[in-house]
């Protein structure tokens, strides 16, 4: 198991940006903005465009995309 997927609760497989901030120890609306600025992971978008819509993202996703973006360190592992 990487350090990565350590972050992430066990078991689960999708994610609120919120869920991923909390593992991630980012503010709230990180994932929000990396979603907007199209540097985020991948995502599904359901319902209505705009502020309703609902947004998860896959745990295979989310940990691809943060071993490119975050770096481990040994006090983190």
């Amino acid at each position: 198991m990487s350090s990565v997927e350590k972050l992430l609760p066990k078991g689960q497989t999708r994610f609120t940006s919120k869920q991923l901030a909390e593992a991630f120890g980012q503010s709230a609306g990180f994932f929000d903005n990396q979603r907007f600025m199209d540097k985020g992971p991948s995502y599904l978008k359901f319902g209505d465009e705009g502020s309703k819509a609902n947004v998860l993202y896959l745990r295979d996703d989310v940990i691809a995309w943060a071993k490119d973006h975050f770096h481990m360190t040994s006090e983190s592992q």
